[in-house]
C-alpha cells in the first residue's frame, strides 16, 4: 500500500480517517511520523477489547489541519470576501 510521506498528506489522512487500528497506520505512514504525531498530540493510542492498537485523531489535529491546509468551500470563500471587502468600510 502507499505510504504517505509529507506531513499535509498524513494529517490530512489522519483527520479525514478519524479512528483505527495502529496496524493500518502503520501501513499508510512511516513510524517516525506516528511517533511525532502521539508526541505533538495530533493522534491518541489506546488498546480496544482484543488488546490491539488503536489510535484516534485529536481537536489538535483538526484545528491545525483546518487552519493551514483545509482548502476553504466556495461559501467560505464567499463570506471572506464579503468580511474583507464589504466590512472593511
Amino acid at each position: 500500500m502507499y505510504k504517505v510521506m509529507n506531513q499535509e498528506e498524513a494529517l490530512s489522512f489522519i483527520c479525514k480517517t478519524k479512528r483505527g487500528d495502529i496496524a493500518t497506520l502503520e501501513e499508510r505512514l512511516p513510524k517516525e511520523m506516528i511517533n511525532q504525531f502521539e508526541l505533538v498530540g495530533f493522534i491518541k493510542e489506546g488498546l480496544n477489547s482484543n488488546k490491539k492498537g488503536t489510535w484516534q485523531v485529536t481537536d489538535t489535529a483538526n484545528n491545525i489541519y483546518n487552519s493551514f491546509y483545509k482548502k476553504p468551500n466556495w461559501i467560505e470563500m464567499l463570506n471572506g470576501y464579503y468580511c474583507h471587502y464589504a466590512l472593511k468600510f
